[in-house]
Formats: structure tokens, sequence, C-alpha cells
């Protein structure tokens, strides 16, 4: 776009769109601005459109992770999940690995509802938990919703032939965003009561009869499957997942993460068969195969499947599937064919061939790889999504050719087709070794840096916003941990890690264990203020927050004899410069010595407080105490509305500006995944980025959701967060190309 020259002194320029700050909004600018007028021209830049973290972009994206699976004998997985971003809740993947696309009205995620912890099928119909809600009350339509106050938590059936249809039955709800009369309501509840005490556990349907495992009141309840009426139902204290046998009889896992499954008979009746794990090992999910053995994805150190045989008999190990300690054999963490990791869903279709469910289960955040294998043991294919409001980082020493994620890495070939660029490589945190790194205890972490300080290699998470966020340093040793990364540093406020103190405080690993010791923790004031902005390393290890207004600074002093960074938990409180009033992103080039900060002016409010504020400013001679910005630009945004400029980063010659969701500046559409592209010495605008329009995009949903590298050649990385099909955007660019007008 060409930018219009606003004149505020001999120091700086700043420059707007014509279309993005109207009268009204130039009238509230200082009144020593003033205002030429120039008719705006906006490129479309020429880049090569690309993603990463998800099997596919669009319609037949993987969820962002699953509770609950099935597999047909046909080959057929069924899935679900509570909550799913963007409404595939419910994915349906066929033998060979495709994906197939939701139905997008009815679906199974939309006003008051969302998915649920189980799925079963027989050859007629599919049957999901799902909970409804009336979204606070404002939902008044009793065929749909349940009461103002009330939840319901209960079975929508569909067809297998069109899962986002099915005949209904006499009793059923639903009709808003769902098939009208297919869903059954099993519980009628208070809003206020907690969801894990009453959503459905697990499900299991023959021709005639379904199953459900209810925790509400510890029962399991037998449903006709065709009237959807209760047939009978019988009492199993905590019984958690559950399947029928060749015989009809039901086997249910006693308890989360079981260590026991018992038989009952089709009405209930306690049979003799049970089965108890080995020590150590826990039950994430089972199935029972046409050939009568029973698998079950032990979720405890082995991390492999156990193989039981003579089930209706007399029960017994009869072997194992996979390679005994799973993903940490070997390479700890790298991620190879028969390597699992916290199997929560498994299934054996009519052939023999097994699908296993690996995912990040005890991980704060959802993420799972769904792999098949032939009966001989290899693998198939893999289909995966392993982010969700989480963006990644190039590793600056690879030049592209690995990027790190919040909790695993890619090894990225630029000579691929897009899509097909980034090779899921490893799952990067270990529970069994570092059980209280922050990925396992404390939400969220939300985007990521790569740094190499003192000729070592260290990974930084920062938070998707919240007050409740960490901010994280992680380092490598290639030799001790594979591809783990190591917590050695944590900025927090929460009370959930061994010996933490109460109020704010910074841990660090002095001894170099990993864990959380009683005498490595310091007090400080630095997260007093951090929620809701950010945090950024330089390149020189130097730490700076922003804080509602003012920034701080964190000085890095070296590592110690463990490779640790050393930092003394002081830092320096630096007010936010002129004309901003409210820092609340920055970024520092110490080599040049160049600050970039974003914020608002006096008077200002962002719509969401996830913003970075409409203004983008550079100064130079920065820690020679200069404050007068060089240039500053008003970025694109669209008044009283989410479309507003949420994060962005400086990489080369160029400033990068993401905008958080779609809207209107003029007669100009700005899109999901819209960026902007300032030169980054003048602040002209050079043109804007985004994405293909069939990739259903979603919001730019966290403060720190861009990331750009460039490479030796020039080109440019460019990674931005989509929550909308959890997955990250990756635009490659070469700003020798011509752009193209819109």
């Amino acid at each position: 776009m060409k930018p219009l020259n606003i004149l505020l002194s001999s120091a700086f320029t700043l420059f707007l769109d014509a279309t993005v700050v109207r009268a009204a909004e130039v009238a509230a600018l200082p009144a020593a601005v003033s205002v030429e007028t120039a008719k705006p021209t906006w490129h479309r830049l020429t880049v090569t459109n690309s993603w990463f973290a998800n099997s596919d972009a669009d319609a037949r994206f993987m969820p962002q992770g699953i509770e609950g699976m099935y597999v047909t004998p046909d080959g057929t997985t069924y899935t679900n999940i509570r909550w799913e971003e963007g409404g595939g809740n419910v994915a349906t993947i066929e033998a060979d690995g495709t994906v197939q696309p939701r139905p997008a009205v009815p679906g199974y995620h939309g006003w008051g509802h969302s998915g649920g912890r189980a799925v079963t099928a027989n050859s007629k119909y599919v049957f999901i938990s799902q909970q409804y809600n009336n979204e606070g009350g404002s939902l008044k339509n009793t065929n749909n919703w349940p009461p103002a106050g009330k939840d319901w938590y209960g079975i929508s059936r569909r067809s297998r032939s069109s899962i986002g249809e099915g005949p209904a039955f006499v009793g059923g709800m639903g009709g808003k965003d769902s098939p009208a009369g297919c869903f059954l309501p099993v519980h009628e509840v208070e809003s206020s009561r907690k969801e894990s005490d009453v959503h459905l556990r697990s499900l299991c349907a023959s021709e005639d009869e379904l199953f459900v495992s209810c925790p509400l009141d510890n029962k399991i309840r037998v449903y006709d499957a065709e009237q959807m009426t209760l047939k009978r139902s019988w009492e199993v204290a905590d019984a958690w997942q559950i399947a029928l046998d060749g015989e009809g009889a039901l086997w249910v896992a006693v308890g989360e993460d079981a260590t026991e499954l018992r038989r009952y008979d089709a009405q209930g009746k306690a049979l003799p068969q049970s089965i108890t794990l080995p020590a150590g090992s826990r039950l994430g999910s089972f199935c029972i195969d046409a050939a009568g053995r029973l698998l079950i994805g032990d979720v405890g150190r082995n991390e492999c499947v156990l193989i039981y045989k003579d089930i209706t008999s007399q029960p017994k190990l009869d072997g194992t599937f996979g390679v005994k300690g799973g993903i940490y054999s070997g390479t700890p963490g790298a991620i190879a064919p028969l390597k699992l990791h916290q199997v929560r869903g498994i299934g054996v279709d009519a052939a023999g061939a097994i699908y296993i469910a690996n995912t990040q289960y005890r991980a704060i955040g959802p993420g799972v790889w769904l792999e098949k294998y032939s009966p001989a043991g290899e693998l198939q294919w893999r289909r995966h999504c392993v982010v969700f409001t989480a963006s990644g980082a190039v590793d600056p020493s690879s030049d592209g050719k690995s990027i790190y994620g919040m909790t695993e890495r890619y090894d990225v070939d630029l000579g691929k087709p897009p899509g097909q660029e980034a090779t899921l490589a490893a799952y990067t945190a270990n529970f069994y070794k570092y059980p209280h790194d922050p990925r396992f205890v404390q939400y969220d972490n939300s985007g990521v840096y790569v740094r190499r300080l003192d000729n070592q290699t260290f990974v930084v998470t920062t938070g998707m916003g919240s007050g409740q966020s960490p901010f994280c340093i992680y380092r490598l040793n290639a030799a001790t941990d594979g591809e783990v990364m190591i917590p050695c540093v944590v900025w927090s406020n929460s009370t959930k890690y061994p010996h933490a103190p109460k109020g704010d405080w910074m841990w660090r690993d002095l001894n170099g264990d990993g864990q959380f010791d009683a005498d490595e923790y310091a007090p400080t004031k630095v997260h007093d203020a951090y929620g809701g902005n950010s945090a950024f390393m330089d390149a020189r290890g130097d730490i700076w927050m922003t804080c509602w207004g003012p920034l701080r600074k964190i000085d890095y002093r070296g590592l110690d004899r463990h490779g640790v960074p050393i930092y003394d938990g002081a830092f320096t409180t630096i007010p936010a410069p002129q004309p901003l009033s409210a820092v609340r992103r920055l970024r520092y080039d110490p080599e040049q010595d160049v600050m970039f900060l974003a914020g608002t002016m006096s008077g200002e409010k962002t719509h969401h407080w996830k913003s970075m504020g409409n203004h983008l400013c550079r100064y130079d001679g920065w820690s020679k105490g200069n404050r007068t910005a060089t240039w500053h630009v008003v970025c694109t945004f669209q008044k009283g509305t989410p479309c507003e400029p949420i994060s962005f980063d400086v990489a080369g010659d160029y400033a990068f500006v993401a905008v958080a969701e779609r809207g209107k500046v003029g007669d100009q559409e700005i899109k999901r995944g819209h960026i902007d592209v300032y030169g980054n010495k003048t602040g002209a605008s050079v043109g804007y980025i985004e994405p293909p329009g069939d990739w259903g995009v979603g919001w730019m949903d966290a403060c720190e959701c861009l990331s750009v590298h460039r490479r030796k050649n020039g080109e440019y990385l460019i990674i931005e967060e989509d929550d909308g099909r959890s997955k990250n955007l990756l635009y490659r660019w070469n700003p020798g190309a011509l752009p193209s007008s819109r």
C-alpha cells in the first residue's frame, strides 16, 4: 500500500493508511499532526503458501486431540474430543488415512453444544457423546438447548452413511447446528457442575444395544440402539472405558488410568474373568479385536501396547506391540515407527491392522499423531495435529531446516511441495524425567524463540497472554536427553510447582538436574505485570517484558557450569517512550542497537485485551538513551472490532505485523491470517500477505503468534499461529518477486 505521510516533527514521520484512520480518528491525534490526503493502494505480496503442525490445512484437517476413538471392521476411525476450536470435535478417517471433511451444518460444535470424550459405532450408526448448554441462558429453544442454568450431557446418534445427519427418535433433542431430534440427554445438571464429573466416559455398541459409562452416578446404562430408550442399568464404581467381547460380555476399566479390568455379562452380572495390569502399567485405552484379543494402550513407563488372549476363559498376557519405553527409547523424544506415547485411543480392523492414537495427554494442551500399522507392525500412515494457539520458530543456526514448537520439533526440507516441507520429528517433553516441566503443570504456553547463547542452543517459551502463563527457558543436551528440552529457568507465580513460594518468583536450575528444588527459587516482581502482554529474549540473552505501560529488562549474565543461563531476578524498569503511553510488544536488535515497540497512545483503548495496540515505532540508539522515534506507523485496524494488530516480528529488512481477526478497512476486506509488511528502516508499507481463502483460518489468538526468519539466500520464512484449524501457517517470501495487485 502507498503510505500516507503525516508530519509530526523533524524527528520522525507517521505513516497511516487513509482507510485505516478516518477523520474522526485523526482528530484524536496530537494537535501537531497535519494530515495530507492520498489514495491508498493495496498490494498482495507474492508468497508460497504452506503450513505445518497439521496433516492438512483445509476441511480435511486433523482435530487438535483425541479423547475417544473407535475403529470399525472396515478400518474407518471415528474420534471425539470435548473442545475443538475449528468445530472438528468428531473426525472420520478412512482406512487409507483420508480425513473426511466435517459437515458444515449440522455439525458437532456450535451455539450451545460441543463434543465429548467418547464415540462408538455399529453397522448403521455413529454414537457421539456431547455436551449441550444454553450459553449462559441466552439460547431459549427447549428442543435445542437445556433450560437456563442447566446443561445436558448425552449422546448424539448419527447415520454412518452421512454423519452430519441421523434419523430422529422419539424424545430426541437438537436442531440448531445439529440434526433435529437426534440428541439424547442422559443427564441434566446444574451448569456449575464440574464437567469432568458428568461427561460420559465411554460408549460401545452392538447391533441392538448401546452401552454407556456414566460417572455422575457410577452406572452402566444400556439403551436400545434403534429407539434410544433406556433398557437397564447397573452400578460399577468409577467405571471408565468399556468394550464388548465376542460373547457379548462387557469389559470395564475401573478407575482413571486403570490397573484393573472386570468382565460383566450384558445384564450386569459380574463374571469371573478379570485382568490386573503388570506393575507400573496403566490403561489409557483398550479394544477387543475380531480374534478375541484384548489390546491395552499402556500409558505407564512401558509406553507400548499390552496384548491379552483367552479373555473369555482365563486371560493371560500374550505379548506387546511397540518398542518398550516408547518415544523415550533410543533417542529420547525422537518420533519413529513403533515408538508410542500416551496411547489414548486404539482399535483393530477386520484385517488385523492396528490404529494407535499417540497423544500429548499429560502436557497442557492437546496434540495427537494417529498411526496405522499392518498386522506385521509396519507403519502404513501417520496423521497429526500437535498445536493449538501455539506457534513455532526456526532454529536460526539451521537456516530454516529445523523448527521448534512448544512441545515438538520439525525437520524441514524446503525442496518439498507446500504442506510437506516440515516433518514431525520429535516430542520434546519427558514427564518421567521432568514431571514438573511447566508444559505439564501450568496453562498455558504459546510463543517460541530459539536462541544461541555462548555456543549453546536454548528454546524460550512465552504465554498466550494470560497472567497465569509462565515464561520459560529450556536447554538442550543431545547426549543425555536426545530431543527432550530440559527446563532450566522459569518466571511464574503459580504454587503448583514443588516448593514454590507464594507470589511472583523466578526458578533457576542451580544443580542442572531439571527438578524444582526448594533452594532454587528467588522472589521477583517481574511476573506481576506480565499478564496480558508479552516477553522477548534478544539475541544477546537479555529478557524484555512489556508490562501494561513500561518495559522491564532482565540482564543475561552468562552460563553457569551446568550450562544454565544466569539471571538474578533483578530488573530495570523503562518508561514507555513517546508517542506511546503503554508498550505491549517489542523487539530489540542488540547488534544494531535498534528497538521496535508496539502499543497504544494516551486515551486509546484496544478492542481485545490481547491486542498489541495500533502503533508501531522504531528507536535507534536505544542503549545510548535515545527515546525519540525514528518512525511511527499506525497499523491496519477497524475501530471497535477485533480486526486489530496482535503481534509483530522483525527480520532482515522488514517488520511484519499480524492482524488478529478479519474485518474491513474502507473498501478493503481484511481476511484472517492478514500480515502487513513494512520496511524496517523507513516504516514504509511494502504490501500484505494473506492465506488462500479455502483454508478455514481462524483468529490469530496469542500475544506472540508471529515468528519470522530470513534465510541466507534472502528468502523469508514467516510462521503464523492459526487457531481455526490448529496449525501454523508458513509463508515463504522472496522480496525480489514482484507484488501482485489484489
